[in-house]
């Protein structure tokens, strides 16, 4: 599977994770990670923001998916601060199954 068509994949089950009710919606930077362990981390927030933005261009500002998007954006801040310490380790580039390591250590 190219990079491409592995991040599409991924900002498609983010979407359905931040429109659904299957996961609870504070999960999706986890389920992203768990799912796709080799991706990037930089992939991992390239598909959480794509998500974000496309709900922000189809929903109004104020609705409940529209909430659901702002929060998933705080989320990829989050995840950026955790891929900027895993990089001051000296691990580059950050991988997925890095996060869940560096998660294990240090649980939120």
């Amino acid at each position: 599977m190219s990079i491409v068509s592995r991040t599409d994949t991924m900002v498609e089950c983010a979407l359905e994770s931040l429109l659904g009710d299957a996961v609870p919606k504070s999960d999706v930077v986890h389920l992203l990670v768990h799912r796709w362990p080799q991706a990037s981390g930089l992939q991992v927030m390239v598909a959480l923001i794509s998500a974000a933005n496309a709900i922000e261009q189809v929903y109004a500002a104020g609705s409940p998916a529209r909430l659901d998007a702002e929060r998933a954006m705080r989320r990829a801040v989050m995840l950026s601060i955790d891929l900027y310490a895993l990089e001051a380790r000296g691990i580059s580039p950050v991988m997925a199954s890095d996060l869940l390591s560096f998660w294990a250590e240090n649980p939120a």
